[in-house]
């Protein structure tokens, strides 16, 4: 099944969760696009999203507990299987921590989240991550790079 989420952690977070409770799916793999904060990574590389941090109160809403700096993991079991077939085909990835953002454009500076290890920003893994957590389920984000903050490169 293939499905349109819409933008940012609500949107995500309804249709994760009904895709969960409504229609049994064990899986979601989030397919979108990221900005990066750094030099680091470059407009058209991959990003798979291994951990996601955010500001956002979804999980607290939902009564689940976050890792201690607010961020929740993706699926393992999913995370494996990319990696594998990644290497197989032979295709780059880069499996890192995000920012999962509630404004892609913010104001901020990007500084902030690079000193944490937080080298592009997204806007939904959190929430799918949040509702895969408490569903039970599994979900994980893979990125393509469209823009850099630091180069203004789209």
């Amino acid at each position: 099944m293939a499905n349109s989420s819409g933008m940012g952690i609500p949107s995500a977070t309804i249709y994760s969760n009904e895709l969960f409770g409504y229609y049994d799916v064990d899986n979601i793999i989030r397919i979108g696009t990221c900005g990066a904060y750094s030099l680091k990574y470059n407009v058209g590389e991959l990003i798979v999203s291994k951990q996601a941090f955010s500001e956002s109160f979804v999980a607290k809403s939902f009564k689940i507990r976050t890792l201690r700096d607010n961020s929740l993991k993706c699926s393992k079991t999913l995370l494996d299987l990319i990696k594998t077939t990644a290497k197989e085909s032979g295709k780059g990835i880069h499996v890192i921590n995000t920012h999962c953002n509630d404004n892609f454009y913010h104001k901020l500076g990007t500084e902030y989240y690079v000193k944490k290890d937080l080298h592009v920003t997204e806007m939904e893994a959190f929430g799918i991550y949040a509702t895969a957590k408490l569903n039970k389920k599994d979900a994980i984000t893979i990125a393509t790079v469209a823009a850099n903050h630091v180069t203004k490169e789209e």
